[in-house]
């Protein structure tokens, strides 16, 4: 089969090999030996511009099986099969390997090379105890044995939060930091190995395999070879791309700061290890969320790496095109079929139509390129963004509050006597009660707790005073519930069983107790002034005022909390202030109004009023496969 190269694809794609090309674009290199630029390879040396077919007799019947070999790889691994596709894709590299030991630039042997080192990545020392690890050697709540493959997301996340195993091993790493060290260690090199190889493959540019296609024999030649190719180097810039960035989350290597906050609350939010994980992650000298130094360099050649896929695409879509010209002369064992009759799978107009639409993406990687997204238009530049190392410095200007200070001075807060719904001291003492609760009968689960004033509970206005309402789960489905009269004495609070209240489920009377009577309201919500006692309460929001932003100088220009008092984008845009409005160039052409003119867009699009909602919702009816077909007037 002829190769007719396509000089106006394939001049930058042809030189482009290995990681030489990956970090400096286009190479004219003739040699293998800077096709790594990083990491070790076993890339057996020879000449990139040949390719030699004589081989011996045991070689040409070693390649064959060789291909059956992948193929029942790629079934063991689909079937689910893990540890068969480990044994398989082993036994099959170290065959391919054996056989370019003697014949180092045979083609076919390359190819198989290439395959079976990505097929072979699950045997790799450093990636087995990790996969070990992800297959589960552990139980989830059900006592099941458990799989990250095959339990649902839920699960998952309760593993890998939960797991010691996964948190931290040994060496004090997170499985965070063990998968990009994985990464950098183990697949990178992989993957160079089989960029290189395939690499030269495709720019000799006459290699053709043929494999036992089951109902018939298929020819993989460059249609797919330069296609694969560029599969690898997309690979190789996603791999690059997780493996750079300060993604570890970790305290000291576990992730069990993130189960308490599910019991952060007014009341203990000052020693909740998860809130103070939270704030120095925000914070601007925290490393999270900026590139690691030693892989600047590779996160900033990730669109040349996407420049290289996209090139090697276009390559192999237009050699399907040039084989076209031959009819099916050349294409009857193909994947797939070029051409404008009957028998082809795919028309010469449409590829050189994917081509065309790929040299748009190509050109936005490089520079400045013009996006409609409806009626609006946006001038990105994608290749700026990978310069940026720390995405924190564009973030609008502002400052963390310590905790400290989180209910002091909010807007909408007034210090007042007796002690209502309206106090952030019955919020405090509604928390401090939830995490009492307890039972007689067993574990008890989703407990809560809540501050109830008596005269809206039994409708009564003649009820004076708050009560807390408890309520819990012995086991899968029985409720059961209680209620506490509140008795203030100054700042602190005596909780007493009302007996004259009737539970939901009278049998499970008395079935919910608390642990602890007696509580403190915190100063910052209760203090005694000239002997009186004051609460602090809002008329606004009770959330924490935990930052606030400010101006280029640092002088503050609102609390997080004021927000829910602005009314329009125009407000907003005098208060959140962004250092460089175009992202570090990456949207050259951005003004501060055109930004904010941006936000209110997405504001308007999200703001869906829940009345249009259920009027759209009855005026639509309900689906008439379940039988009904309503139609509602308003």
């Amino acid at each position: 089969m002829k190769f007719v190269k396509s000089a106006a694809i394939a001049a930058c794609g042809l030189a482009m090999f290995g990681l030489a090309g990956v970090f400096t674009g286009c190479s004219d290199s003739d040699s293998s030996s800077d096709a790594v630029a990083a990491g070790s390879s076993d890339v057996q040396s020879f000449d990139v511009a040949s390719c030699n077919s004589d081989i011996d007799a045991g070689s040409v019947y070693a390649l064959e099986q060789n291909k059956e070999g992948l193929v029942e790889y790629f079934k063991a691994l689909s079937d689910g099969d893990l540890q068969g596709a480990q044994q398989k894709g082993a036994s099959v590299k170290s065959s391919y390997g054996n056989i370019l030991a003697g014949n180092p630039a045979n083609c076919e042997a390359q190819v198989g090379y290439a395959l079976a080192s990505i097929a072979n990545i699950v045997n790799n020392d450093g990636l087995k105890a990790l996969i070990d690890t992800l297959r589960g050697n552990g139980t989830i709540e059900t006592g099941d044995n458990y799989s990250l493959y095959k339990i649902s997301s839920e699960q998952t996340a309760q593993v890998v939060v939960g797991s010691r195993a996964l948190a931290k091993e040994a060496s004090g790493k997170s499985v965070i930091v063990r998968v990009q060290d994985a990464i950098g260690e183990n697949l990178l090199p992989v993957t160079d190995t089989a960029i290189t190889y395939l690499t030269n493959v495709v720019r000799n540019g006459n290699v053709t395999i043929l494999y036992n296609g089951g109902s018939r024999p298929v020819e993989l030649d460059n249609g797919e070879f330069a296609p694969a190719l560029g599969a690898l180097y997309l690979m190789r810039a996603l791999l690059v791309g997780v493996a750079s960035v300060n993604v570890d989350i970790t305290e000291n290597g576990s992730f069990r700061w993130i189960e308490t906050l599910d019991s952060m609350d007014i009341s203990n939010y000052k020693t909740n290890p998860g809130v103070k994980k939270l704030l120095s992650l925000m914070d601007a000298d925290n490393s999270f969320g900026t590139i690691k130094d030693n892989w600047a360099e590779a996160y900033g050649a990730i669109p040349n790496m996407l420049d290289s896929a996209i090139t090697y695409v276009q390559l192999g879509l237009q050699y399907g095109i040039n084989e076209a010209a031959n009819g099916l002369a050349t294409q009857m064992n193909d994947v797939y079929v070029v051409g404008n009759d009957e028998d082809a799978d795919v028309s010469v107009s449409d590829l050189q139509m994917v081509i065309d639409s790929l040299n748009f993406f190509k050109k936005a990687l490089h520079g400045d390129m013009e996006f409609k997204l409806g009626e609006r238009s946006i001038v990105v530049n994608l290749g700026k963004f990978f310069k940026i190392t720390n995405f924190k410095k564009y973030l609008p200007y502002y400052k963390i509050v310590d905790p400290a200070d989180w209910y002091k001075d909010l807007p909408g807060s007034f210090w007042e006597e007796g002690l209502d719904g309206n106090s952030f001291g019955a919020s405090e003492l509604e928390f401090m009660a939830e995490n009492n609760v307890a039972s007689t009968s067993g574990p008890i689960d989703n407990r809560s707790a809540y501050i109830v004033d008596k005269k809206y509970y039994f409708d009564d206005e003649a009820a004076d005073g708050l009560m807390v309402m408890v309520y819990g789960y012995l086991g899968s489905y029985t409720y059961a519930d209680a209620a506490y009269d509140v008795v203030a004495n100054g700042c602190d609070v005596t909780l007493s069983l009302m007996d004259y209240y009737v539970p939901s489920y009278y049998e499970m009377k008395d079935s919910l107790i608390l642990k602890k009577y007696a509580y403190t309201i915190s100063p910052e919500f209760c203090k005694v002034e000239d002997g009186v006692v004051k609460f602090l309460k809002t008329r606004g929001s009770t959330r924490p005022n935990m930052f606030y932003f400010t101006d280029a100088k640092g002088n503050k220009t609102a609390s997080v909390i004021e927000l829910d008092n602005f009314d329009s984008v125009e407000e907003l845009k005098q208060v959140i202030i962004f250092p460089d409005v175009t992202f570090g160039g990456v949207f050259p052409k951005m003004t501060t109004d055109e930004l904010w003119d941006w936000v209110g867009a997405f504001m308007e699009d999200d703001d869906y009023d829940d009345d249009d909602y259920y009027y759209d919702y009855y005026q639509s009816g309900y689906d008439e496969s379940y039988g009904y077909d309503y139609d509602y007037d308003y």
